[in-house]
């Protein structure tokens, strides 16, 4: 690495340093995600992979704020990938009954009704899933298995890591992590948050993208030398 590519390196660690402190000093997980935007909107769009990188070295070393900044990077992902696909408005669908507007099962997405409740989880639509993971009969339980599901959207598992309910809950990062239909530019993130037999699973299933594997065997590789 030549003189200049290291002092590049380091100016960025530096940089990623500070950000995590003074996103890591705030309480409020939403507000963490709003600051980390504003921070990243201030450098070049090619300075975020670097800070990406060194964010999750910060994290494997445990450095202070790294794991809950890594946190608001994945809701600030998930999020744009939810404005993203804002248009997505898929017609009446029938829970069995028969047809139902958005609005009606947004509505039936807050119920008390545990069957009710269980369809709304199958439903294709965001703002559907956005109200039941609000709903506060909901369990883990229930939505890890909604982000293991085969084939699950992309869209809908960005809507489940922008809850602040939800985000830093190890099981819902774990089953997010593992299942190859998950969208990279969340696995990609979240895969910094895994425990190392998490990591050898990730880095040996060829379904999972490229990018999370490669990251993957960085940080097993990292870590060997960190013991």
């Amino acid at each position: 690495m030549s003189d200049t590519s290291l002092r590049i390196a380091q100016e960025t660690h530096e940089t990623m340093a500070r950000w995590a402190f003074a996103i890591g000093a705030i309480s409020d997980h939403g507000i963490r995600v709003r600051v980390l935007a504003e921070r990243l909107a201030s450098v070049p769009p090619d300075a975020h992979e670097p800070l990406e990188e060194a964010l999750l070295e910060r994290v494997l070393e445990r450095t202070d704020n790294a794991a809950v900044t890594l946190l608001a990077w994945v809701g600030l992902r998930a999020a744009e990938r939810c404005l993203k696909e804002a248009a997505f408005s898929p017609p009446e669908i029938d829970w069995g009954g028969r047809p139902l507007a958005l609005g009606e099962r947004k509505t039936l997405a807050r119920t008390a009704d545990r069957r009710l409740l269980d369809r709304a989880l199958r439903d294709p639509h965001p703002d559907v899933v956005r109200e039941v993971l609000l709903n506060p009969r909901l369990l883990e339980l229930d939505v890890t298995r909604l982000c293991a599901t085969p084939r699950i959207s992309p869209v809908i598992v960005a809507r489940v890591l922008t809850s602040t309910r939800w985000v830093s809950r190890a099981a819902v990062l774990r089953a997010t992590v593992l299942n190859p239909a998950s969208p990279e530019e969340l696995t990609s993130l979240i895969v910094g948050l895994a425990d190392l037999e998490d990591l050898r699973a990730v880095e040996g299933d060829r379904r999972i993208s490229l990018k999370t594997r490669d990251r993957a065997a960085n940080m097993l590789a990292r870590s060997q030398t960190l013991r």
